[in-house]
């Protein structure tokens, strides 16, 4: 069967025996909950809605600490589900670890998606005791949530450490308001024992962005993956990023966008953990000793053996060496099967990356493939390098730019509506537009028009509505986008433009604050 997902979790607790104990009733409860009876006594059963499942579950105990393996096989729409979970307590350290595997039900060469959810056994684990952590990175069933600077450097910190094993999962809010409510804990929950699911208040967003450079910023209700070993990578567009537009196109609503985002980011993190994540290093240490304890008991056996001369010790001799040399087998034999392991999970993955690229995920968004403008002042520069033969900005925008607050539009959407305006004098070149300027914007989702009767009519007001047209000439505007509308004047955006006919370009007059 293909890996689907791992997980892996270690910690050293107060009391080691009394966690393993915990660990071992959570797991009880999840199988009583699913519809096993009788964990004693492993075999085919009816779950609770009506389908038959099979639970093989093996536990040892040594004098070094005790182990417990289980698997829950599951039948589902797309073919089989299996279940691997593992508890060990060695010493001082207890340890669990989770295989999710997918297959067809004979075993049949053919496409599968199966829609994989964190198990709920795994959360409940998680949840028993503090301080679990795979590698360096602290496993947790709830977001971490930053604010303020302090909240930034804290996110540094975590993001760009060179310890860290696991991504994390950035939600930015844009003044207190996510994609969807709500959207932070589904996630945490989602990706618990895979990823830390951070929010970053808006202040943190901002800090993050002046202190590592916008190609690392995360702000404005996006969401973004960071993946970890950020010290060797050079390219942020390998940390996938997604802008609250770019979530809600083509969906009914935010319920609807946060919805299949959480679908594809279980699967991006998901498939990841099937390729990299390793069980705990002291499970080998504890099924060595259960191998151990074997051996001890086979010697006892043969010592009791009664016979004559010294065939008992000759006897012993040899059952002992065949002991060592089968130990010796078995370490090898579990570096292979790890290994034939790896490369299962990769072929595996490898042949799902290869049907996805085949078969276009109609559910799936695709990430941003440029960064999105940090402030305002970034997206009327990225305009007039991108749009330089449609749109020419007049010398007051400058002033204008310095009148918002830089996250005011927000400035992606400043960006956007600057673009839809360079699509516009496209159209008004061809004479193609057909229809009232003002129209067809607003068919495009731009909020545009031009101003009221009475502050054309008021002279004083017109007057302020003068500014540079990019040659040197005052020129009166009465056109304007509105990516906003916001009670504080610092946050109300507005762009006023004009097409010019003699030179087939439109003029951006002003970007700034209501005037």
């Amino acid at each position: 069967m293909r890996p689907v997902a791992n997980y892996s979790m270690s910690v050293v607790p107060p009391d080691a025996l009394g966690l393993h104990r915990k660990v071992e009733a959570a797991i009880a409860d999840w199988l009583t909950a699913k519809g096993i009876i009788d964990l004693e006594r492993p075999e085919r059963f009816n779950l609770r809605d009506g389908r038959t499942a099979e639970l093989q579950r093996r536990q040892f105990r040594t004098g070094a600490g005790e182990l417990l393996e289980m698997s829950l096989t599951e039948p589902t729409d797309a073919g089989i589900f299996q279940t691997y979970l593992v508890a060990g307590r060695r010493d001082a350290a207890v340890g669990v670890s989770c295989s999710l595997r997918a297959g067809t039900l004979s075993g049949e060469v053919v496409p599968t998606r199966f829609e994989v959810r964190c198990p709920a056994v795994l959360r409940a684990i998680i949840e028993l005791q503090d301080g679990w952590t795979y590698g360096a990175s602290p496993l947790r069933t709830s977001p971490l949530r930053l604010t303020d600077s302090d909240g930034a450097r804290q996110f540094v910190e975590l993001a760009w450490s060179k310890e860290r094993a696991l991504p994390i999962v950035a939600i930015s809010e844009d003044h207190g308001v996510f994609l969807h409510p709500g959207i932070d804990r589904a996630l945490a929950l989602d990706l618990a024992g895979l990823a830390t699911v951070v929010v970053l208040e808006s202040t943190a967003s901002w800090e993050l962005t002046r202190t590592r450079g916008k190609a690392w910023s995360c702000f404005g209700g996006a969401v973004r993956v960071f993946w970890p070993d950020l010290h060797s990578s050079t390219d942020p567009y390998r940390h996938p990023l997604w802008t609250p537009r770019r979530l809600l196109e083509n969906v009914v609503d935010s319920a609807d966008a946060a919805e299949r985002i959480r679908r594809q980011l279980r699967r991006l993190v998901f498939s990841q953990s099937a390729l990299s994540v390793r069980e705990p290093a002291l499970f080998s240490a504890l099924r060595r000793s259960v191998r151990d304890d074997e051996l001890a008991a086979s010697r006892d056996a043969a010592s009791r053996v009664q016979d004559a001369g010294n065939t008992i010790e000759a006897q012993l001799q040899v059952i002992v060496a065949l002991y060592e040399e089968i130990d010796r087998k078995d370490d090898r034999i579990e570096e292979l099967e790890q290994d034939l392991a790896d490369l299962r999970a990769q072929n595996a993955n490898l042949q799902e990356s290869i049907r996805r690229w085949s078969e276009p995920a109609s559910d799936e968004v695709p990430p941003e493939d440029e960064i999105p403008p940090a402030t305002v002042e970034d997206a009327v520069l990225l305009a007039m390098d991108k749009y330089d033969d449609t749109l020419r900005f007049g010398g007051d925008v400058n002033a204008g730019i310095r009148s918002l607050a830089p996250d005011a539009g927000p400035p992606d959407k400043i960006l956007r509506y600057l673009g839809k305006l360079s699509d516009l004098t496209v159209l008004l070149r061809s004479g193609k537009v057909g229809r009232n300027t003002l129209d067809w914007l607003a068919g495009q989702g731009v909020s545009a028009s031009r101003e009221s009767e009475t502050i054309r009519n008021s002279k004083s007001e017109m007057q302020r509505r003068i500014w540079d047209d990019g040659t040197g000439q005052g020129r009166q505007f009465e056109l304007h986008l509105k990516p906003v509308e916001a009670t504080h004047p610092d946050k109300c955006v507005r762009i006023y433009f004009e097409y010019d006919r003699a030179s087939c370009v439109t003029v951006i007059g002003w970007v700034g604050r209501h005037p």
